[in-house]
């Protein structure tokens, strides 16, 4: 069985990860370098997920610019 994200095998989905990106939160280059020290020399895939914003929520989507910055990282 495949992730429908990006085909990892779900034998493998221990080393999925998903982030929820929010605009001033953690959409900086330091927060995907942090992200990079916690998992050390594990390989993983991580799906980067631009929180959607809805009226009265006091965080904001990660620009597109920001997103595809930090998955070129």
């Amino acid at each position: 069985m495949k992730c429908s994200f990006c085909s990892t095998s779900t034998k493998d989905l221990s080393r999925h990860l998903k982030s929820n990106e929010m605009d001033g939160l953690n959409d900086r280059l330091e927060d995907a370098d942090e992200l990079e020290k916690l998992l050390g020399d594990r390989k993983a895939a991580n799906n980067i997920i631009p929180f959607y914003s809805f009226p009265g929520s006091k965080y904001k989507r990660t620009s597109d610019e920001k997103v595809e910055i930090i998955s070129k990282k």
